[in-house]
């Protein structure tokens, strides 16, 4: 009988811990340190139950809650037992700055020798109204060539949102708007005619959206008609640099400057290259599509030196129309506190012996 007995608390005693130990798995699954809101519109409520442990074998009081603005917390498990879980309620205040948001969490305890429990947060507080991908166009083209680039408007609110016409003053464009849903969603597209050859302009684009006098939205065309012949990038910056980088070949070979000369759509483009500088060199190739070149820029290690310089790289084409270009060519070499530099060796030496 005795034996019976033993047999039963025993059993009984091994099903108990099973069943804290299944508990306890259960509510650890929950202690997620990651939380994603997603998509937060205007006016949204968050309220998300975050859960925290106590891996301790003693009782654990919360001292605050850390939380990057605007994120919230209600309800916080004030003690949490030893080895349980404690939660709170993660809310959000009303001020919010729109666009992409991170923060974090930290839950800190009146026991300094256990570390606070850390949460990191992201979403997107989405706009009102929003643009996509931006409240601004930008289009290049080539001369003779169109180009076109559209900008999706996502209203937000609860009230609809009616665009009922478009006004500009430029001459080089024109805009459209697609009805995608009416009231909550439209498509804006920039054609850009490409003609006439233009520098690059940005010029604001007005959409009237309502009946009102000055009813009205805003967007930004930056827009630019390249030449019949142009490079990219239109200067060149050989960056700030210890003179000492530019006397290693392999260095210079890394620090290599790439520029573009472009006659598109022609199959008997040449140039010839120079410049005034003489602390570089430049390399020329035309490169399989026969209407561009490819100019390598590098450092003559033998005729580097310290200070600021400045120059130009021109370009003699066989366009009728543009015989030449000149881009702007810019650096600065400086040397190396030698003695700071001692100082620094010989503070890692000490740290390594």
């Amino acid at each position: 009988m005795l034996l019976l007995q033993y047999l039963f608390l025993t059993v009984m005693a091994s099903f108990s811990g099973r069943l804290c130990s299944d508990e306890r798995r259960v509510m650890m699954s929950k202690c997620v340190r990651h939380i994603t809101l997603g998509k937060v519109l205007p006016g949204d409520s968050v309220h998300r139950i975050l859960y925290f442990d106590n891996p301790t074998d003693r009782p654990l009081k919360v001292r605050s809650v850390q939380l990057t603005p605007p994120l919230v917390a209600h309800d916080v498990t004030q003690t949490v037992a030893a080895g349980g879980v404690g939660e709170f309620t993660l809310g959000l205040a009303d001020q919010r700055s729109l666009g992409p948001y991170g923060g974090t969490i930290k839950v800190h305890f009146y026991e300094d020798s256990v570390a606070p429990v850390e949460f990191t947060v992201d979403g997107f507080f989405v706009p009102p109204i929003e643009f996509k991908p931006y409240s601004e166009f930008f289009v290049a083209t080539d001369l003779g060539h169109s180009e076109q680039a559209t900008i999706e408007i996502i209203n937000h609110q609860s009230q609809p949102l009616f665009i009922s016409d478009t006004e500009h003053g430029s001459n080089r464009f024109d805009v459209n708007v697609a009805t995608l849903v009416p009231g909550e969603h439209y498509a804006v597209t920039l054609t850009l005619s490409g003609i006439k050859p233009g520098a690059k302009l940005s010029e604001p684009v007005y959409l009237k959206t309502g009946e009102g006098e000055g009813a009205s939205m805003t967007l930004t065309a930056n827009t630019w008609i390249r030449e019949r012949v142009y490079t990219f990038p239109e200067r060149v910056d050989m960056s700030r640099l210890p003179l000492s980088l530019t006397k290693d070949q392999k260095i210079v070979d890394a620090l290599t400057q790439r520029l573009m000369v472009y006659r598109k759509g022609s199959g008997d483009f040449e140039i010839t290259v120079s410049t005034d500088l003489d602390n570089i060199q430049i390399h020329s190739e035309r490169l399989p599509e026969g209407d561009r070149y490819q100019l390598m820029i590098r450092y003559l290690p033998d005729k580097t030196q310290v200070g600021d310089f400045s120059g130009e790289v021109k370009i003699q084409t066989n366009d009728d129309q543009i015989p030449e270009l000149c881009v702007p060519i810019k650096g600065c070499l400086f040397a190396r506190d030698r003695r700071a530099q001692q100082e620094r060796r010989d503070k890692n030496n000490r740290g390594r012996s």
